[in-house]
């Protein structure tokens, strides 16, 4: 698949081959810095966090240092994913509301623009994106045109971007982008490269394609879940919740571990070889035997230990931990064989994030779009640009219904609907035709389609390639 059509009879200069070899070199050099690595373990991390990989949520939960490892190994062990949790927030307050483009200098191109995000949205690929970006803080987009015009994106995260800065300004003046591709013996590393003027290929350091750039543009646009400020990268709440996450896993299973062990019946023994018939008490460890002699009874009592002071405290550590992106609430819901408790957690989304995080999204969709409407234009001219200085997109996400409210609001609603729902009084499609203003008909279709959506996002084919 060719990277981008290539202008009839264009040769590339001697001067944007060395342009390219730099942005290759000085790129790969700023790879190799320890924070980047260290970065890239970071964001890998976070996806497992965000799949819910069970073994390494385990992992992660530590081994107290006078544990026996046998005690550690048979202890349940809560892994809850709330980064999980939280970046579903992210979703449903920024592309999982209704969006509207428009195009107001030239409104005959709001058609292509809505007829190019067609397939884009059957195939989810602005949920990929985001998600994608709320668990690395940056990704950088390019939109592409397959041989019929139609238009797909390429999605590259941050541990995959070499950007080139201007010393002065900080913009972006050349971006190179790798994916490793693994064979049945080895790795092959391949790295596009682009400036304003040109473009190139390599594989394993060895160029093999170079061409001028039909655009006048690097076609990447920067998508970050937040603004870094001063730096380029953006920032992720979700990398951030990590480890608040691993910290509540651990509570948990902390607190399943001392109910369980507060609450072990004490066995008290009678009739053994003590003076007339006194009693012997003894205390018998989690899933710990012992045969008793012949004549020997044996009552089990069974200890009511409160934990109201308990829940108090983790309550506490929670909200310390989780100040940054998200407030979390336990409650205590009922008893389960394996930890004596259940427990239920609620994100309760705060409003000023959220809008944050639409505004800077709606700048980069606008960004994205109209480096669409160029790509597509380019390759059906094969090679003309055609389109005015003046051409720009504008993004908005439809927020009518979702009107800000205090975390309390938001948690005292969620529980009011939640209620109504146990209760058959109100069904979910009920619920989002009240809160979206909704006719039955698309209420009923966006609660179907919140149900695939729910299904997660496959994270195959979110590098090159993917169509």
């Amino acid at each position: 698949m060719a990277i981008t059509p290539s202008l009839t009879g264009a040769t590339s200069s001697d001067y944007f081959a060395s342009i390219a070899n730099k942005i290759l070199v000085q790129g790969r050099l700023e790879g190799e810095q320890s924070w980047r690595l260290a970065m890239a373990s970071k964001i890998e991390r976070t996806w497992q966090y965000f799949y819910n990989n069970k073994s390494t949520l385990e992992a992660d939960i530590r081994r107290h240092p006078n544990e026996h490892p046998n005690d550690y190994q048979a202890k349940p062990k809560h892994t809850l994913s709330l980064v999980d949790r939280a970046v579903q927030q992210y979703f449903s307050n920024v592309y999982g509301l209704p969006v509207l483009r428009l195009v107001p200098n030239y409104p005959e191109f709001e058609s292509v623009v809505k007829e190019i995000n067609q397939g884009l949205d059957r195939k989810n690929r602005y949920r990929s994106i985001q998600i994608s970006t709320e668990i690395a803080g940056t990704t950088a987009v390019i939109p592409r045109a397959r041989e019929d015009g139609s238009i797909f994106y390429d999605i590259y995260t941050m541990e995959q971007m070499f950007p080139s800065l201007d010393s002065l300004t900080g913009d972006l003046t050349g971006l190179s982008l790798e994916t490793i591709t693994d064979f049945h013996d080895k790795s092959v590393s391949r790295i596009e490269a682009w400036t304003a003027d040109g473009w190139a290929v390599y594989e394993d350091g060895k160029l093999i394609e170079q061409n001028d750039n039909p655009y006048g543009r690097i076609p990447a646009v920067i998508f970050r879940a937040e603004d870094g400020g001063a730096l380029w990268w953006g920032i992720s709440r979700a990398m951030k919740l990590v480890d608040a996450n691993r910290e509540v896993n651990e509570m948990f299973t902390d607190l399943a571990s001392l109910q369980r062990d507060q609450t072990a019946s004490l066995l008290a023994l009678s009739g053994a070889d003590g003076e007339q018939g006194e009693e012997m008490l003894a205390v018998v460890g989690n899933n710990r035997y012992v045969s008793l002699p012949e004549g020997v009874q044996a009552q089990y009592l069974t200890p009511d230990v409160p934990l109201e002071n308990v829940m108090k405290v983790l309550q506490y550590r929670i909200d310390q931990a989780l100040k940054d992106g998200a407030v979390i609430e336990v409650s205590k819901e009922g008893k389960t064989p394996e930890s004596g408790f259940a427990m239920s957690i609620r994100i309760r989304p705060e409003a000023n994030v959220m809008k944050h995080k639409r505004e800077i999204y709606a700048d980069a969709d606008a960004e994205l779009n109209e480096v669409a409407v160029l790509v597509q234009d380019v390759a059906k001219t094969g090679g003309a640009k055609r389109l005015a200085a003046d051409f720009h997109v504008e993004t908005h996400f439809d927020t009518e219904g979702l009107i800000p409210k205090t975390s309390d609001e938001l948690y005292k609603e969620t529980m009011a609907q939640e209620i109504a729902i146990s209760l058959g009084i109100k069904s979910p499609v009920d619920i989002i035709q009240e809160q979206y203003k909704l006719s039955r008909q698309d209420a009923e279709r966006r609660f179907n389609d919140n149900q695939l959506l729910n299904a997660g996002v496959n994270r195959d084919g979110m590098s090159q390639g993917a169509s």
